[in-house]
């Protein structure tokens, strides 16, 4: 299973799953009532901060398009699952694909415009001099360079806050394929912590590698 392959469930959330739903249309409906659950056959799934239907199953979140993937395929994803038209709330199977991280880095290279740092996320403050990784429940602190910046926002979103692999952007998906390969230093628990990869520039390092992509 690759990096960017979303955490699976336990073998009686899986089991969960399909007892409980099944697939129609663009979502999830109640397939079998439950206890505290909708009626059979409405439909499921709560907006989360990013735009993805999630869906409460044994204590953890998942997302809705990873459940719909699950009870369509039988198993699993075990790479990143991107919507085929850009709707994040159209689940239908037809909508839903799998793509490599090579793949969802290309899709993912769009300018941002009236920022002030290339990355999603970052803002320089001229106040302090910094460039501040996100703002309220993502933020990730101050750094000297828009890159480290990036890079602890994104490590942070995704490794603590489970936001899916697909809203991150290219450094930041460099970032984690770095980071669980063990070449990139942070400490989650401290998020102020300076990045640091093999004991050189981040900037460099980072272009480098984009370069071969």
């Amino acid at each position: 299973m690759e990096h960017n392959a979303p955490k699976p469930p336990t073998q009686e959330q899986m089991d969960l799953m399909k007892e409980r739903y099944e697939v129609s249309g663009k979502g999830l409906i109640v397939k079998t009532k439950y206890h505290k659950g909708p009626e059979v056959g409405e439909e499921v799934g709560h907006f989360g901060g990013i735009g993805y239907l999630r869906l409460r199953v044994k204590v953890r979140q998942f997302y809705v398009h990873h459940i719909v993937w699950f009870l369509t395929h039988g198993s699993w994803p075990e790479k990143s699952i991107d919507h085929i038209d850009g709707d994040k709330e159209n689940n239908h199977p037809n909508n839903l694909r799998v793509v490599s991280q090579k793949e969802n880095l290309r899709g993912y290279r769009k300018p941002l415009q009236g920022t002030t740092s290339k990355y999603r996320g970052v803002c320089y403050h001229k106040g302090d001099g910094k460039y501040h990784a996100g703002r309220r429940e993502t933020y990730a602190g101050t750094y000297n360079t828009e890159e480290e910046a990036a890079i602890a926002r994104s490590l942070y979103v995704y490794e603590e806050l489970g936001w899916p692999w697909e809203t991150l952007d290219e450094i930041g998906k460099w970032a984690v394929g770095y980071y669980r390969e063990g070449k990139l230093e942070w400490t989650p628990s401290k998020p102020h912590t300076k990045v640091h990869h093999e004991g050189s520039n981040v900037h460099h390092n980072y272009t480098k590698q984009m370069q071969l992509l």
